[in-house]
Order: structure tokens, then sequence, then C-alpha cells
């Protein structure tokens, strides 16, 4: 197992995306304009060719909205048929996991598999793994939204950091062309809960 993660920050927490989704990343505040009280992009400084939605994740996790500084950044991904991007406070750095620079322990609350915790140095790292997920939960409605068209965005603690079976752990951002995002969240327990902007 060797993944290469993209570590960002939202309101101070460290969160990780797999650099498979190979995001383009921008810097906010050249190329977003406030309209309406709602982040717009400027077209002549990017170009999308497809539907494009940008989503605030702060304002998703309940941090309030993201205030532009320098330091702001979007995360955009593209699929066949839209563009999204991810606005977050700050990129820190890409870390890679591998067997040798990892280990890997269990969820102490609960046997649901969503999601693999890591331990690297003094970081544990949070991500998704569906594949470890129960057959049982193959119909459940909240998976099929993750396994078609979402980006998965996992978590970065201290080791010595109290937790709590609720703490969110990772997240799934799902968006289709004309449509809402949906943000899944995923605690500790492996439960699955829509955030609601």
């Amino acid at each position: 197992m060797i993944e290469n993660l993209l570590v960002f920050v939202i309101s101070s927490h460290q969160f990780a995306i797999d650099l498979k989704y190979s995001p383009l990343v921008v810097k906010a505040i050249k190329v977003l304009k406030k309209e309406d009280e709602k982040f717009e992009l400027i077209e002549s400084k990017l170009r999308m060719e497809k539907p494009f939605s940008l989503v605030d994740l702060k304002l998703y996790l309940g941090f309030g909205e993201t205030t532009i500084s320098d330091t702001s950044r979007i995360l955009i991904f593209e699929s066949q048929d839209y563009s999204v991007g991810l606005l977050v406070d700050e990129v820190k750095y890409v870390v890679t996991l591998d067997e040798s620079s990892t280990k890997l322990i269990d969820n102490d609350f609960g046997e649901e598999k969503i999601y693999r915790t890591y331990i690297m140095g003094e970081k544990k790292i949070n991500i998704i793994n569906l594949k470890e997920f129960g057959a049982k939960q193959i119909d459940n409605p909240a998976i099929k939204i993750i396994q078609e068209s979402s980006i998965n965005i996992g978590t970065i603690e201290s080791i010595e950091e109290k937790v709590t079976s609720n703490d969110l752990v990772a997240m799934s951002v799902s968006i289709k062309v004309g449509e809402s995002p949906i943000i899944l969240a995923v605690d500790r327990k492996g439960k699955l809960k829509q955030i609601q902007n």
C-alpha cells in the first residue's frame, strides 16, 4: 500500500486527500470574487470547459464562511461531465503512506471498516477505505453515493488528541451536474451522516 496524500487545513483542522484524484491547486484570491454574499469564479482568470461548482468546506463543516486570504486555495477536480472546486484555508504538504513509514491500527469504536487509521510519527491519519466495508452495507444509498461520484477526504490528528465516537474522521463530497453537493461525514463508528449547508 502506497498512497500520496495532499494535506490541507480548514479552521486549524488538518485534512488529507488522495493525490490519485489529481487536483489542480489554485490560489483563491486570484480567481474568486464575492457577489451577493457568494463566491464566484472570475471566468477570465480561470476558464472551465465544463459546468463548475464551488464548495466552501469550512461553511459545510460548521466553522463559518471562509475569509479569502493569501493562503486560501481551491482544489479543482474534473470528471467527464463537470468540475468542482473545494475552497480550503491552506495547503500544507504532501505525505506518503507506505508500509515502511506507517502502522495500521484498529478502530476502537466498532467493526464497520469504512475507514482505516494509520500511525505515522506523531500523527494519526484516517482515510476512507470502502474495500473493507461490510458487504451487508452495499445496498446503503450513502455507500452508493461514495462509490459513484465522490471525492474522499480523511483527517489527520495528533496521537495524543482525545477522541470520541462522534468525531468526524472522514468525509465524502459528491457533486453531479445541476445538483447541490452531497457531503457525507463518517464518524469513528463508521456511521454516515449527510452534512447540510
